[in-house]
């Protein structure tokens, strides 16, 4: 920590603190160190306290009543630059489409899922939504989740391993209640580029559930950027002919991530006011660009 009168916050909290840390670790005798190489090495228990401790020491150093940096996605800490909003108003357009994929694609740290959650509290109540977060399942494993976010209830014959017809008819039936009862579906999966081709396939023939009308079904695809390279592949074309809208969350500008660290300050609520200018945006790359300046601040 340096500087006139105030701090430099890095991700690595100063060569001296580190070194604090280390001798006191060490003190502790062999527990702390991996049995893997004579190398000392923190273990994860210890890494976790280190980290708990430094972020509670700059929360109250600069007065913030929350930690402002943090990887859980609260929309209250969502920066709505120029590219997020368009972000939202893609998913909010695409639902209103009324079926087909609407697929949302950027890189780790970029936002999305943020901007999903933000998009959740926007949704009407007639919406009736499921959310898969881990999606690194076969199709009889998707459909199980898909019925059971949806609180659809699966006889016991229908839950053992080949039953997808069995459980696609008891999804339908559910699709044609909510419809009858004027209520819309959504099906949003997160983490959307661990999906398996035939698993894309599944998805594909849910959204040809419909009634004369309308689509039973809408479905969200949230992933990194290879999720588009893999709708591309041939044998995916039918999929990609039914996305309805699709967005591409870029990194933020140098301007849009000091306003971004501002922005996530000011939600923490600092005691005092903290003047910062960005340090070192010039040397980060975009793919880190948004998350490594977030943790490098002068003040």
């Amino acid at each position: 920590m340096a500087g006139k009168n105030g701090l430099a916050v890095t991700d690595s909290f100063g060569l001296s603190g580190g070194e604090v840390i280390r001798n006191v670790a060490q003190s502790s005798g062999p527990a702390w160190r991996s049995s893997s190489s004579s190398n000392f090495s923190l273990s994860r228990e210890f890494s976790q306290c280190r980290e708990a401790i430094l972020r509670d020491m700059y929360a109250k150093f600069f007065g913030l009543s929350q930690v402002p940096f943090s990887i859980a996605p609260d929309p209250r800490y969502l920066y709505m630059s120029e590219r997020h909003r368009d972000a939202l108003a893609h998913l909010l357009w695409g639902v209103s489409a009324g079926g087909g994929f609407v697929l949302l694609s950027g890189a780790i740290g970029a936002g999305k899922t943020t901007v999903c959650r933000c998009f959740l509290e926007q949704l009407p109540p007639q919406c009736t939504v499921a959310y898969i977060f881990n999606p690194s399942l076969t199709v009889d494993e998707l459909l199980q989740t898909v019925c059971q976010e949806f609180g659809v209830v699966l006889p016991e014959a229908v839950r053992t391993p080949g039953s997808t017809k069995g459980m696609v008819d008891a999804l339908n039936t559910f699709l044609l209640q909510e419809h009858a009862a004027a209520r819309s579906c959504l099906l949003i999966i997160d983490e959307a580029q661990n999906l398996s081709a035939p698993v894309l396939e599944q998805l594909r023939l849910l959204t040809n559930l419909e009634t004369a009308e309308r689509k039973l079904l809408q479905i969200i695809l949230i992933g990194q950027p290879e999720l588009r390279d893999m709708l591309a592949r041939p044998e995916l074309e039918q999929l990609s002919q039914r996305v309805v809208a699709q967005f591409h969350l870029e990194a933020l500008s140098p301007a849009e991530t000091h306003q971004y660290v501002q922005h996530r300050l000011w939600v923490a609520r600092p005691a005092r006011p903290i003047a910062l200018r960005a340090a070192g945006l010039g040397t980060h790359t975009a793919a880190h660009q948004r998350r490594a300046t977030s943790h490098q601040l002068i003040v």
